[in-house]
């Protein structure tokens, strides 16, 4: 399947242009939440019979779904053509950034943050940023205002940080473990900061290989762990949901749900509906 990202980085931009621009009494909130490796086919109310998404499915019901969308094949150039509205190719990333590489998303970028930032917006990332592991490209300084989640240092390996500080080493970024930390993060950030319009790009490293599911999904599907890793994604969008209704947000929320690429296929892996080929 030929993938592009230009669809999305038109339309991306014209939606941050225009909450931008509008009078801070009608600025909505954002909320971005981002998968990693899920399948087209991996969702209730894309035809799934395999997998129960009942939240996910209730974002479809409460708004809009796009069956239509088009992004690059990779994690990297995707997630910068969401930060930048440009296709991945023309901001110089044509690869899967690793922390081996000394390079990461160029500064003078002007990424989604800090344009929402000319409009008045709190920015916060939590999950996955894979746009440069080296100091100089961590999200803080390149538009976001906080930032929990996961860098890897060519020393010390992978880690959870908050902010420009490590506060954890870890093993693998999707150990189930880690997701009641990343969810808390969020919903943190969504109290901390609802009184102003603010933009909260969750980026979550599911269900990226390897499979593991937090303890209390383990053996809740029928697709084996990436099923169990599906719902648990389900339930951290259910639970954000939950916090912006709690809030008395959800009205005034934008809330979008998206995959980076196609899915990992075979071995136990997801599904790409109906389309032809995967990740």
């Amino acid at each position: 399947m030929v993938k592009r990202s230009f669809t999305l980085a038109v339309c991306w931009t014209a939606v941050l242009i225009g909450v931008a621009e509008t009078e801070a009494a009608d600025k909505p909130n954002i909320v971005v939440f981002l998968t990693d490796d899920q399948g087209y086919g991996d969702l209730g109310c894309f035809g799934s019979d395999s997998l129960e998404t009942p939240n996910i499915d209730d974002l479809c019901t409460q708004g809009m779904k796009f069956t239509d969308f088009y992004v690059h094949q990779r994690c990297s150039p995707t997630r910068l053509a969401l930060m930048t509205g440009s296709h991945a190719h023309r901001a110089d990333c044509t690869k899967v950034i690793y922390n081996k590489d000394r390079i990461g998303i160029h500064a003078d970028e002007v990424t989604t943050p800090e344009l929402l930032k000319t409009g008045g917006y709190t920015t916060g990332i939590v999950g996955k940023w894979h746009l440069g592991e080296w100091d100089a490209f961590n999200p803080t300084r390149h538009g976001f205002d906080f930032f929990y989640g996961f860098m890897i240092n060519l020393e010390h390996g992978a880690g959870i940080y908050r902010n420009l500080e490590r506060i954890e080493s870890i093993k693998h970024k999707t150990d189930g473990e880690h997701s009641p930390k990343l969810l808390d993060a969020a919903i943190g950030f969504i109290k901390e900061n609802k009184a102003r319009p603010f933009f909260l790009y969750y980026a979550s490293p599911l269900p990226h290989t390897p499979w593991i599911p937090n303890t209390r999904f383990k053996g809740t599907s029928k697709r084996g762990a990436y099923g169990d890793v599906t719902r648990e994604i389900d339930w951290q969008v259910g639970e954000l949901m939950k916090t912006l209704d709690e809030q008395g947000l959800a009205s005034n929320t934008l809330f979008v749900f998206a995959s980076d690429n196609g899915p990992v296929l075979g071995a136990g892996g997801g599904d790409a509906g109906p389309l032809r080929d995967g990740k």
